[in-house]
């Protein structure tokens, strides 16, 4: 058997194919350092754990005051910072539940993204967690304790 007969040729859709190039680990990294530099410059370096209280407090209350509110926030002109404020999430998620991985729920409506909606699961209990959901709560009053209470119960069952 050849090593060209071992690979497989999976064609995608183009919305899943614009999710799968999204989820890379390589652009997830870069993505999440960006934020962290651009959007809240001197607050934390990508090698602190970022994902973890107090620093995860200090950058959510930094994020609130770059984003303001929801319109703000999905204003094209912020579109590049919110893609990292939702993949930090995700990744802030992923670092405290071991197995929790990125899933596509295309029907999430995340008016950021074209035609995919990146979500959170664990693979072998599809129990997950709604990143839109979790991002909503930054603009409400009590929203940076209950996004640290959603990081904190991700994927959990009710």
């Amino acid at each position: 058997m050849s090593d060209e007969q071992i690979g497989f040729d999976i064609q995608f859709d183009d919305k899943t194919q614009a999710f799968l190039e999204w989820a890379t680990p390589e652009l997830m990294e870069s993505q999440i350092r960006a934020f962290l530099t651009q959007t809240v410059p001197g607050i934390a370096d990508y090698s602190d754990e970022w994902w973890k209280r107090p620093l995860l407090t200090r950058l959510l209350e930094a994020s609130k005051q770059v984003f303001g509110d929801w319109s703000g926030f999905i204003a094209p002109e912020n579109r590049e910072s919110a893609d990292g404020f939702v993949r930090f999430i995700g990744e802030c998620c992923i670092r405290l539940h071991a197995g929790m991985a990125w899933t596509n729920r295309p029907g999430s409506d995340w008016p950021i993204y074209n035609g995919f909606g990146p979500s959170l699961h664990y693979p072998e209990t599809d129990n997950g967690a709604s990143l839109k959901r979790i991002v909503e709560w930054l603009f409400d009053d009590d929203g940076i304790r209950m996004i640290e209470y959603e990081i904190r119960t991700a994927g959990k069952p009710a």
